[in-house]
């Protein structure tokens, strides 16, 4: 296999765990990357070893962003920007992580997923298919982005939460815990949440169940006295 790039030894360095400093190496290009314009000889970003890269395909890591201890960036996939790949993340197909997000510890960007505007992604989290997540949102635990879905707005997604197709999740700081979001059943503005038809104002927190979400007709008509009934723990919006 022909490789892409070399391994060039730099000054830039990194934090491990037991506070154990690691040297990080420069990339510098062996062949031109037309996806991303990059000519042999062009610098590129940081790695700490050679697989963090791989030589096959397109992807990329632009100056002044890292890729560190075992993640991966594969096939088209592209690291910009001062962004941060680390932990066991996998970023690959047609993903972009660019803006100065962050994605690490065993979180997986896929397909043409976008991450930026200093976002960030960790934990068991997966994004993937045209999904967008920026705006200093935070992405954790198990949660999925799917589809067409955009997280912005220092949004807050955690739990089994999925959020798909064409949903929208905004505000700051809005936090979803274990729940489905699809079709824009649910969207989250800055001082309402819109349920369907159904638009009501939220107060400092509101939890709604699974159950009680499925009991409702989405898109149909509501009182607004019954959705502010539905306290219990699997939705929660509220301010920090």
């Amino acid at each position: 296999m022909r490789k892409k790039f070399k391994l060039v030894p730099s000054s830039r360095t990194i934090f491990t765990g037991f506070n154990k400093k690691v040297e990080l190496f420069r990339i510098k290009a062996l062949r031109d990357i037309a996806k991303y314009n990059v000519k042999k000889g062009d610098w590129g970003g940081f790695v700490e070893k050679e697989s963090n890269l791989s030589h096959k395909d397109s992807c990329w890591i632009l100056p002044g962003s890292e890729v560190a201890r075992d993640a991966m960036v594969l096939q088209n996939a592209l690291v910009g920007s001062g962004s941060i790949v680390t932990g066991n993340a996998m970023v690959y197909d047609n993903a972009r992580i660019t803006d100065f997000a962050i994605v690490r510890e065993f979180s997986a960007i896929g397909q043409n997923a976008i991450i930026c505007g200093s976002a960030q992604v960790q934990g068991y989290a997966r994004v993937y298919g045209n999904a967008i997540v920026k705006g200093s949102s935070t992405i954790e635990d198990q949660a999925i982005i799917a589809g067409n879905a955009i997280v912005d707005n220092f949004a807050y997604v955690r739990g089994d939460s999925v959020v798909k197709e064409d949903a929208e999740v905004t505000r700051s700081p809005l936090c979803i815990y274990n729940y489905t979001l699809t079709h824009n059943q649910i969207t989250f503005t800055d001082y309402h949440i819109r349920v369907g038809d159904i638009q009501m104002l939220y107060p400092e927190w509101l939890e709604i169940s699974t159950d009680d979400m499925r009991s409702m007709k989405i898109g149909g008509r509501c009182k607004l006295d019954d959705l502010k009934e539905l306290l219990t723990s699997l939705i929660k919006i509220y301010y920090k």
